[in-house]
Formats: C-alpha cells, structure tokens, sequence
C-alpha cells in the first residue's frame, strides 16, 4: 500500500504484528550478531580506505567560499583533513545519518526499492525518480547554484 492508497482509502498501512516483551527481544537479539558482523566488516573496509594510494591535487584551483573565491589550499585553513559534500548515488548515506536512523524504524525509508512487508507505505514514482532527484533534467541539488548566478558546468577545470 503507497502511502496515497492509505490517504484515499482511508486504511491505515499495514502494522507489525505483535508479540510479548520475550519474543520481541529474542528478534533485536539475534540481529544483534548480524549487526556486530557489519560493523567489523564497515571497520575494515574503512582501514582498507586508508591504505588507499593518493593523489596529488594542485593548491591553487579557485572554490567559492562563504567570502568570495579562495584557493583549494586556503579553504583548508591549516587543517590536515578537508571533508568535501562530491559522492555517487547511494554514497551520500553515509554522510546523513538520516538514512541510517530512517533503517531502524518500522517502516523504513518508504523507498520502492526497500524489502518491507506487504502493505507497508511506499512513495509513489518509478525507482529511477527516487535515485536521482531531477528537475528539468538537471539533480535538483545543482539549482540553488545556479540560482546564485554559478555556473551550470560542472566538468573540471582543466
């Protein structure tokens, strides 16, 4: 059931199915364990990324900062590290843990792609619609730059 059928129709989405205080926790204990393997291989993965090898990148190409133009080497303002918000699709999920909160409920993201019981809301649209949000063919995230007079040309500067 989308959560539109559930508005229209008047019917509630579909609840879990209830148990006493026993055979609820024998579930959450039992994903525990797969829980705690996911972690570790998360762990490595990450210790996997940092023996990634590097690669240089120059110091001067021109970023936009809250002041106007600074170079890539001023945006770090001394610091080692610079988290910076360039990922693919899916990639995203772990910079916002939104997604990963959205994973412990009861009824999930609501993603079409999700393996929910039967009668659980969905959003409405086609999986292509909910993996990159457009409008007018371009990601939805690029129009508040060009709202900002930016460029819409987002190849590298060569």
């Amino acid at each position: 059931m989308t959560d539109r059928e559930s508005r229209t129709t008047g019917r509630a989405p579909a609840s879990p199915a209830v148990a006493d205080r026993a055979a609820f926790q024998a579930e959450p204990d039992r994903l525990r364990e797969r829980e705690k393997a996911h972690t570790r291989e998360g762990d490595a993965i990450a210790a996997a990324r940092r023996r990634l090898p590097m690669a240089e990148v120059a110091a001067d190409p021109v970023l936009t900062g809250p002041d106007g133009p600074v170079t890539l080497l001023e945006a770090f303002e001394g610091r080692r590290q610079l988290v910076a918000y360039w990922t693919t699709p899916r990639g995203v999920e772990a910079m916002d843990y939104g997604y990963a909160l959205m994973d412990l409920t009861v009824y999930g993201r609501q993603e079409l792609w999700e393996d929910s019981p039967s009668g659980r809301p969905r959003v409405q649209g086609t999986p292509a619609d909910h993996v990159r949000p457009r409008s007018d063919g371009r990601p939805v995230p690029q129009w508040s730059r060009l709202a900002a007079g930016r460029s819409g040309d987002l190849a590298p500067r060569t």
